[in-house]
């Protein structure tokens, strides 16, 4: 028999003559926690045998099929992961989802990864060579939502004010400001906000900035419905650089409301 699923495989064999070869594996996709243990319920042969190996410094209980099971998973997560990302260079000219499409980045140190996208939420990162664990940037255009239609642009402003950020460390709120702007005829703001992140389970003991700039639009094509695109950089203070922000300013000027496949908004 064999059952089969998310981080867990296992099959029954060798069910002849009363004796019953069990083999069981954990495998938490990429993550390598595999375990096989052989039980035999032959009369007399009572009792519990296994084998060991160490593979990537963690202890992994085998028979010969499953140390292949093994090397096989380990392969398929690499390649998945191949998969995963796509670089600037793999990127169309242009990249078109629901409700919004925009040019590529045009620096080679962009990409994105498969997984953190979706037909109505795109996240790329930005390579930056040489740099700390602290140091991070990317950009993020997403459909989002406000509680209901705005009779101006005005009340728009107030229901779309973002200042909050959640997390599961200490991040607090230094200054925000916006101002009404229009894109493409469509009622916006444009905002700016900044924070002090501390007790990061990474770094714990640093003091970290971030800085989210960008745009909050109605999008005409739905009630209720805003486009969202903005870039983020965090870091230590002496890691904040503004050739990035210029790189994000390009990137936000090249995002463009769609009301349908390859038509703008106007």
């Amino acid at each position: 028999t064999l059952s089969d699923s998310i981080g867990q495989f296992r099959t029954v064999l060798d069910c002849d003559g009363g004796r019953a070869t069990h083999y069981w594996l954990q495998n938490s996709i990429c993550g390598v926690t595999i375990s096989c243990i052989e039980r035999r319920t032959h009369p007399g042969r009572a009792g519990l045998r296994e084998w060991s190996v160490l593979l990537m410094q963690r202890r992994v209980l085998v028979k010969p099929f499953a140390l292949v099971f093994t090397l096989s998973s380990l392969v398929a997560c690499a390649h998945s992961g191949f998969l995963d990302k796509v670089p600037q260079h793999r990127m169309g000219r242009r990249l078109e989802y629901q409700g919004f499409s925009f040019d590529r980045p045009s620096n080679l140190n962009w990409y994105l990864l498969k997984s953190e996208s979706s037909h109505t939420k795109v996240l790329l990162r930005r390579h930056i060579w040489m740099a700390k664990d602290t140091h991070t940037f990317y950009a993020l255009v997403k459909i989002g939502g406000i509680d209901s239609q705005p009779s101006s642009h005005a009340a728009f402003a107030e229901m779309a004010k973002s200042e909050e950020q959640y997390a599961d460390y200490s991040i607090e709120l230094e200054n925000y400001q916006q101002s009404p702007t229009t894109r493409q005829n469509q009622w916006c703001i444009r905002f700016e906000s900044s924070y002090k992140i501390t007790h990061h389970p990474q770094f714990p003991e640093e003091e970290l900035r971030m800085i989210l700039r960008g745009y909050r639009c109605l999008h005409p094509a739905w009630p209720n419905r805003t486009l969202d695109f903005f870039y983020s950089e965090r870091g230590l203070p002496d890691e904040i650089d503004p050739k990035l922000s210029s790189e994000g300013e390009a990137f936000l000027e090249r995002v463009r409301i769609d009301v349908g496949p390859g038509s703008a908004a106007f």
